[in-house]
């Protein structure tokens, strides 16, 4: 799945039915490609590895995984494959709850920031 575009995507289905690879964005230098929030524990379980977040160099290049416990921890074995940037906008942000990423973070060229919140 690959996602495009601002606003927020919110990913919350519980079945846990999505198997496939996850671009946060189309890998652009310049656009603002938004949210995609996890909020439920199950909905990414078996998705690929890793996770791609790609945009990178441009002032307002951004996009962001947002984890939201309310509804339950989460936990991500996957790892995540993330392209460093030329802005504060963090790659991903924990929104609530106790979450825990146990998968590997590769760090890729890019800009010269790179931001957990």
């Amino acid at each position: 799945m690959s996602i495009t575009g601002g606003g927020t995507l919110i990913l919350s289905n519980a079945a846990a039915t999505f198997r496939g690879a996850l671009y946060l964005d189309t890998g652009s230098t310049s656009a603002n490609e938004g949210i995609v929030r996890l909020a439920n524990p199950q909905t990414l379980i078996n998705a690929k590895s890793p996770i791609y977040i790609r945009n990178n160099t441009g002032a307002g290049a951004s996009s962001t995984l947002q984890l939201d416990g309310a509804s339950g921890n989460i936990t991500l074995s996957q790892g995540f494959s993330i392209a460093c940037r030329n802005n504060a906008v963090p790659a991903i942000q924990n929104l609530s709850g106790t979450n825990t990423i146990i998968g590997f973070i590769a760090l890729n060229v890019g800009g010269n920031q790179f931001t957990l919140q």
